[in-house]
This record gives structure tokens, sequence and C-alpha cells, in this order.
């Protein structure tokens, strides 16, 4: 089934008195249901421009961008924003999670917001808590507790609802390698056990490496792609290999 689908993507920034810029030109993409999709490239590559577009955060100067067979395009901000809300989950590289709410009452803030029965929301936050593995720390609050586990929440409240997709920003940007493994490890589970579509920006090789796929950009264009066939140690060696064809990116290893 496919998710999300884009024809020709690009986004012009105009700059006054100078040339402008593409950070995003003519890109084709198609994300199914159950992919685990990680984007690599140098900085100023595109690789969060493109995210935005596809989550309807940014909306593109040409091309088609569908979600379950809409043109986000056409959407009305409105309807955008539902659309955001109701069928797409996010998880950014600082968490956002509200330092007044408990980890559980942040998980649970989306289904509020949503209006959904006391008993159909305390049942999935206690599901996705289990699933996640911060049962013993729910009742704490954002401040008490590691980066990692900040992070393992923020993907439990990008569950919240169902998203036919989530959407990830350099989830392990601001975490040490231990807390990074956690994570992603986190994510590997919901997208085996819970078949989550993940779509992830990264500059880091190792957290890639727990993806399905590889898709490599530069200079706003998709560069190439790879697979994964094997385990993840020997993903991890066959992206370092294609990111030394694509030159220019610093690796974070």
């Amino acid at each position: 089934m496919v998710i999300l689908e884009g024809r020709m993507i690009t986004k012009v920034y105009e700059n006054q008195g100078k040339n402008s810029t593409f950070a995003v030109n003519g890109v084709d993409l198609r994300i199914n249901k159950g992919d685990f999709t990680a984007v690599m490239g140098p900085s100023g590559s595109g690789k969060t421009t493109l995210l935005n577009l596809l989550s309807g955060i940014v909306r593109p100067s040409s091309g088609c961008i569908e979600f379950l067979g809409r043109d986000l395009n056409s959407l009305r901000s409105s309807d955008l924003a539902e659309v955001r809300r109701r069928n797409m989950g996010f998880v950014f590289q600082d968490y956002n999670l509200m330092d007044s709410l408990t980890l559980k009452e942040n998980i649970l803030l989306p289904m509020i917001l949503e209006k959904k029965p006391i008993n159909y929301m305390e049942e999935v936050c206690e599901t996705i808590i289990d699933s996640i593995g911060i049962k013993s720390i729910e009742h704490k609050y954002p401040y008490n507790v590691s980066g990692g586990e900040q992070q393992k929440t923020a993907i439990a409240r990008a569950l919240a609802n169902e998203p036919d997709i989530i959407f990830a920003d350099e989830p392990t940007g601001n975490l040490d390698s231990k807390s990074s493994q956690s994570v992603m490890k986190c994510f590997q589970t919901i997208n085996e056990e819970r078949n989550s579509t993940v779509f992830m920006v990264t500059h880091d090789v190792f957290a890639a490496s727990f993806c399905r796929k590889v898709i490599f950009i530069k200079d706003g264009c998709i560069h190439s792609e790879i697979v994964k066939k094997g385990n993840n140690k020997e993903f991890f060696y066959e992206i370092l290999d294609s990111m030394a064809v694509l030159g220019g990116v610093s690796l974070d290893i």
C-alpha cells in the first residue's frame, strides 16, 4: 500500500539580488506501508527540507505530493493541519515534550486533543508505554529522565493517534551512543512489530543502519539509494561505502 508519493518535488527559495536556491530539485519517491527509510546527505543537501515538504510543513514550489491519495498542496491550511495531527506522527531532535506534564500525560496529549474516550486513551497509552519500555518512569517529568528516555516518550507520543507515518528529524542528534542505540532499537521494534512506517532524516551512520532503506541526497537531488539485505552491521558498512561515493558527508560514527 502506498502511503506517500512525491513526483518532481521542487522547493525554490528566492534570494533578493542573488540567484534562486533549489533546496529540493525534481525529487521522485514513494513510501509504502511498513517502510523504514533514512535520508542522508551533506549539510545543506536538502534533507530536512524534503521531510518538511513530505509532511506538509512546507509547501513545494512545484510538483505533487500525495498522502493516502490526497494532494497535500491542494489542501487548505486547516485541512492540512488536521491531516498532520491525525495521520502523521513527529519526532524531533529536541524531543518537544511539555515539562509541566508527566511522560504519560505527554503521551496522552494527542488523544486528549482529539477528544478520545478516557477508557480508550488509557488502554492505548498503556499498550504503547509497555511496548516502548518506559513503564517504570511513566509518572516522572521530562526534566527527571535522560535524553534517551525523553526521546522514547516522544516516539510513544507520535504513536498515540495511530498515525499512518512517523517523521523523525535527527532523532539521535542530542543523544550519546548508548541512548542512540536504545532509541533506534525502539524505532526498529515499532517498525517490525507494529508495521509502523518511519521516514527519518539523519547524519548518523549508526542510526541509519537500523533502517531498511537509505536514500542519499545531494544538492537537492536524490543521488542513490540502498536497501538492507543483511544485518545492521553489514548495512552500516554498506552505508559508509555509499557515503564515500557521495562525498562531502560529515560522518558521525
